[in-house]
């Protein structure tokens, strides 16, 4: 009998507050480790969410390199190993000048990680199966070994913001084994933008489990001074910035 446990890398960003952030948290908790091993790549080792990274998850070494695609530009740039805040740079006048010259709004984060991965490391490992949790997907493409690879997609491919730039973000796409879609109208919407990837989506939704829930609402947050006059009228709006 085969006891061999699957061996599973998750490469995403950070572990601010967010969707996808609280989205990685759900699909952590739900892996079965008696029969996987998972490890967990993250650029940063940074955000409110850090301490809810399950027991039992394998978390890599912080790398400055990758951490530079996290930090401010000029401090990227200003380090004792500039290439990587050099390559951003370079990405950030390309696509200004192709902005003066388009009308889309260019496509700065793709092609950073793009123009940066010369200067990244390989994650270390040999894995069955490699996801990138987050887009851009070059690292999972070019930086991972693995016997398959799996991509992300959180949101709608017809209404980024920052545009599509198919000539750079397709050979990531081709390159993965399964795309996974957070929902049916956004596996929809990538299928417009990617028909000739569209065979590969699946629809995995969103998991957020009772635990993750119950753990949030025992943190303890600072008190906010609230005004307390009863001539002023006080308007709450809870969400974040």
């Amino acid at each position: 009998m085969n006891n061999k446990k699957l061996k599973i890398l998750i490469v995403s960003h950070g572990m601010q507050i967010g969707g996808v952030e609280r989205s990685l948290i759900g699909l952590l908790e739900s892996l079965d480790l008696q029969s996987c091993e998972v490890t967990l790549f993250l650029y940063e080792h940074r955000g409110e969410f850090m301490p809810m990274i399950p027991a039992g998850i394998r978390l890599l070494p912080e790398s400055p390199s990758y951490f530079r695609l996290m930090q401010p530009l000029r401090s990227a740039i200003f380090c004792l190993n500039p290439l990587v805040g050099l390559a951003r740079l370079t990405a950030r006048i390309v696509t200004d000048i192709e902005k003066r010259f388009r009308t889309s709004t260019g496509f700065l984060l793709s092609r950073s990680h793009s123009y940066a991965q010369p200067f990244l490391p390989h994650i270390p490992g040999d894995y069955d199966l490699a996801i990138s949790f987050l887009m851009p997907h070059d690292t999972v493409w070019k930086k991972v070994k693995a016997k398959k690879k799996a991509g992300w997609i959180h949101t709608d491919y017809t209404s980024v913001e920052t545009g599509v730039h198919l000539p750079s973000e397709e050979p990531a796409w081709a390159a993965m084994d399964k795309i996974v879609a957070v929902s049916n109208e956004v596996a929809k919407s990538f299928a417009q933008v990617f028909p000739a990837q569209a065979s590969k989506v699946e629809v995995i939704e969103n998991l957020l489990s009772p635990s993750f829930v119950r753990k949030q609402s025992v943190i303890d947050y600072p008190p906010v001074d609230v005004i307390k006059d009863s001539e002023t009228l006080v308007l709450c709006s809870a969400g974040r910035y």
